[in-house]
C-alpha cells in the first residue's frame, strides 16, 4: 500500500492547527511519516520508535523497536531528540 495520497485525519490536522501533538494519535503519526516517506519527502536510513502501552492492570509499560541502527548509534540519536525536544524547533 502506498500512503503518499493518504489524507490527513482530523486530529492531525487539529494537532498541526493547534502545535499540540496530544491532539493526535499514534497511528496518526505513524500514517504521516509513511505519507512523507512514500511521497519521497523524506527518506529515513534509521528509525527509532518509542511507545508506551497499558497492561491488564492500567499501568503504562514503555516499548522500544529499532530499524536500521545499532543501539549504540540509536543512543546518541536519543539524546539529540531529546536536546531538540527541550529547546523546541
Amino acid at each position: 500500500m502506498n500512503f503518499s495520497d493518504y489524507p490527513k485525519s482530523l486530529s492531525e490536522v487539529a494537532a498541526d492547527k493547534s502545535d499540540d501533538c496530544r491532539k493526535w494519535t499514534p497511528r496518526d503519526l505513524l500514517i504521516s511519516l509513511l505519507r512523507q516517506i512514500d511521497s519521497g519527502e523524506i527518506a529515513p536510513t534509521a528509525m527509532i520508535v518509542c511507545y508506551e502501552q497499558m497492561d491488564s492492570e492500567g499501568e503504562g509499560q514503555e516499548y522500544v523497536a529499532l530499524s536500521g541502527v545499532r543501539r549504540t548509534h540509536a543512543i546518541g540519536m536519543l539524546t539529540t531528540a531529546a536536546a531538540v525536544m527541550a529547546v523546541g524547533d
